[in-house]
């Protein structure tokens, strides 16, 4: 079993459990009042029950102010507030912090849903809220003309920052042509190139302030490019344009005193800067004369010469060692060019002789190749020789034949002469001619 504790440590742990958790948290409730009781302090004591359960309730006098009615029992309401508990007797509560007659619940659940939708939608989103300007000189103020919470905030602005341009933008602060009213004149002033738009109305109940709920009127002020405060009723009135809005304040009045800086405090604060600046000029101012002065009687002034001597002879130095290595390098390059130049000499010397060697060597073998061919054309040419003796017809005349001819055309056949032709016949030794007398064929 673990240690035992004790009542009040449970207690106390009980109500930090309830009042951490968002679902117990600003939560709407409705039910039936019964053992209501006005305190002598202004608090409101009594329980909201249905017909199965009751719990008890407490609403403080800074809130019940903004009730527009006066609860009895009986009575059917819808509240808002927070559960806690009572640590000195252990009883859990609810702290009431806005409480509605039932024939408006419908519009507090509207707004409720409202709320959630746009919430779902982003439109609340600490990210896009945009960031106020810290001395803003032209300021558009968007209420209703002649009302009280225009003359708050004119004197307001007045009192704190007369130096800003404040233009007016009219519009109806209630009815069903004011959303629409109020959209024209917020997108006619954030054309106008205001530093800061001022949304604002007095109190009222629900019904007064539900222009100021209107889903279209939301998004559009989400839209705008101008920075934006509302101030529309009381501390404990909400709208969604409040929601929707880049700063809340709690009244008109709050409005004109969050945009705008005190006149008063921001001369003080420059004629602080004034002195402050002063100072650290005279400051500066001193510390130059010093060091002025310690410049003046510096050994650089006296000799100036010194500021660019050391660099002179740093200089000369240099300019001597470049011609030495340009030098140096020139001596070097001749060097190895002069070498080069004999080593090549002797590289040609070498590949001529050998050209030659081999030029020699060439010859020599052509001359043999020439004297080989010339005998073999020789030999041939003897063959050739002996083959056109062997085949020459005067081998034939040799041996006691004889050609015989006829106009100088050898006669190989009968049928090239007749009787009477004159032809002639060719001997080894000689030649004869004759006529045909007699031609007989076999």
């Amino acid at each position: 079993m673990n240690d035992p504790i004790s009542v009040s440590r449970l207690v106390h742990y009980l109500k930090s459990v309830l009042e951490d958790n968002p679902y117990t948290q600003n939560v709407l409730v409705e039910g039936e009042i019964s053992n209501f009781t006005n305190h002598r302090s202004g608090h409101w004591y009594f329980s909201l029950k249905d017909e199965s359960a009751v719990i008890s309730c407490t609403m403080f006098s800074s809130y019940n102010r903004s009730v527009n009615f006066a609860p009895k029992e009986g009575d059917k309401v819808i509240v808002r507030g927070n559960v806690s508990v009572y640590e000195a007797r252990g009883t859990m509560q609810l702290i009431v912090n806005k409480m509605e007659n039932n024939e408006l619940g419908d519009l507090y659940l509207k707004f409720e849903a409202l709320k959630k939708k746009l919430f779902e939608k982003g439109l609340f989103e600490e990210s896009h809220k945009k960031e106020l300007p810290h001395y803003p000189m032209s300021i558009g103020l968007i209420t209703g003309d002649k009302t009280a919470a225009r003359a708050d905030v004119l004197t307001t602005l007045q009192r704190r920052w007369p130096i800003a341009k404040v233009v007016d933008y009219p519009v109806n602060v209630q009815g069903k042509e004011s959303a629409p009213q109020i959209i024209e004149a917020l997108k006619k002033a954030d054309s106008d190139g205001h530093d800061v738009l001022l949304l604002v109305r007095g109190g009222g109940s629900i019904e007064d302030l539900w222009s100021f709920n209107d889903e279209t009127l939301a998004h559009f002020i989400y839209e705008l490019k101008t920075p934006i405060v509302t101030g529309i009723g009381h501390e404990i009135n909400d709208t969604i344009a409040d929601y929707v809005a880049d700063l809340r304040a709690p009244t008109p009045t709050g409005a004109a005193e969050l945009i705008t800086p005190n006149i008063m405090d921001v001369l003080e604060d420059l004629s602080d800067a004034k002195i402050r600046l002063n100072n650290s000029i005279k400051q500066i101012l001193q510390r130059n004369i010093v060091d002025l002065k310690n410049i003046k009687r510096s050994k650089i002034f006296s000799n100036p010469e010194r500021l660019y001597s050391e660099k002179q002879i740093h200089l000369h130095y240099l300019e001597q060692s470049l011609e030495k290595m340009i030098s140096d390098t020139t001596y070097i390059h001749k060097t190895k060019l002069n070498e080069n130049k004999n080593l090549l000499g002797q590289l040609i010397s070498k590949v001529i002789k050998q050209e030659q060697i081999e030029l020699n060597d060439y010859k020599n073998t052509l001359l043999k190749d020439l004297e080989n061919i010339d005998l073999q054309k020789k030999s041939k040419l003897n063959q050739s020789i002996a083959l056109l003796d062997a085949y020459s017809p005067l081998k034939v005349l040799q041996r006691g034949y004889a050609i015989t001819t006829l106009n100088n055309k050898t006669i190989k056949s009968i049928q090239e002469i007749n009787e009477k032709s004159n032809i002639k016949i060719k001997y080894i030794d000689g030649s004869a001619e004759a006529t045909i007398n007699h031609i007989e064929e076999e």
